[in-house]
């Protein structure tokens, strides 16, 4: 496998984008072609992706696929979101890396995929770097983190994380209203489901604040997790930084979630094994709940 060079190409390696023939991916170059048409304004809705190779990203800065989703929060359309469905195809994307400890990124999303829409299946990460500073857009604090994507409004299945690092911040002022940071997804949004899903690595936050998770930070209405884990290792500061309200809400699997007391919105089949250290609300598994009902986990 040849690693990216930081290059984009100037197409995909093949494919139509129909569910029979789907645009092929093969390369980094081509990879970052799919980000730069979704950082401009594509979402291939309805359209599909699929991996043909491993890849290797080699540690040059990536910008997310989908780039910029806080005015989606606010009720607005000038943001950016892949609505594709993309299948990795049981192969590797490797030496994934947004920002650095010297200069962590500002954004609103961190992540393989900022946004996503389409469901996302068969894609294993390794080697994951995020060192990233929320965003404090009109006063009010948006960070949406996780090695896959930073915001899930599609399905998930059968995706794997491993060698997470990631560090988050908030900026000096701002409210916090949407820092949702998770091994997996930063937020999967309602009536969505994670099915067959891990992360394992390291979690960092500094300011206490926010929803942090080793698989999800903020778990929507009605959504599902089952046959899932997370071994992540996780630790918040506990100082909550000044004009600041509230404090983090920790959890080994997901740091808050959101229910109906609905038989449908299930947690099953799932377990976390990592460490939790700081936080207001920590829990080994969950930081806190609200009507989820939860089966068969530890």
């Amino acid at each position: 496998d040849d690693a990216w060079n930081g290059s984009t190409a100037a197409a995909f390696a093949g494919g139509t984008g129909t569910a029979e023939d789907p645009y092929q991916i093969a390369n980094g170059a081509q990879l970052v072609y799919l980000a730069s048409s979704v950082n401009s304004g594509e979402t291939y809705t309805g359209k599909n992706f699929v991996l043909t190779a491993n890849i290797d990203l080699n540690g040059l800065p990536w910008t997310p696929i989908a780039n910029s989703f806080s005015d989606a929060l606010f009720g607005g359309s000038d943001y950016r979101v892949f609505a594709g469905n993309f299948d990795g195809n049981g192969y590797t994307i490797s030496n994934v890396s947004i920002g650095s400890e010297t200069a962590p990124l500002e954004s609103d999303v961190f992540g393989l995929f900022g946004a996503t829409e389409g469901k996302i299946s068969n894609l294993n990460l390794d080697g994951v770097t995020i060192c990233g500073i929320a965003k404090n857009v009109s006063g009010y604090v948006i960070g949406l983190a996780g090695a896959l994507a930073g915001s899930a409004s599609g399905p998930i299945e059968n995706c794997h994380v491993t060698n997470l690092s990631m560090t988050m911040n908030t900026p000096d002022s701002g409210w916090t209203a949407a820092y949702w940071i998770g091994g997996h997804v930063g937020a999967l949004d309602g009536s969505q489901y994670i099915e067959e899903c891990s992360a394992s690595g390291t979690i960092k936050e500094l300011s206490g604040k926010g929803s942090i998770g080793g698989l999800i930070g903020e778990l929507g209405r009605e959504a599902k997790i089952t046959y899932s884990h997370a071994d992540v290792a996780l630790d918040v500061a506990l100082d909550v930084k000044p004009n600041y309200y509230g404090g983090a809400d920790v959890g080994g699997l997901i740091g808050k979630g959101n229910g109906n007391k609905d038989p449908e919105t299930v947690i099953s089949n799932c377990y976390a094994t990592g460490n939790v250290t700081g936080g207001v609300y920590s829990g080994g598994f969950a930081g806190s709940l609200w009507g989820l009902n939860i089966k068969n986990c530890y």
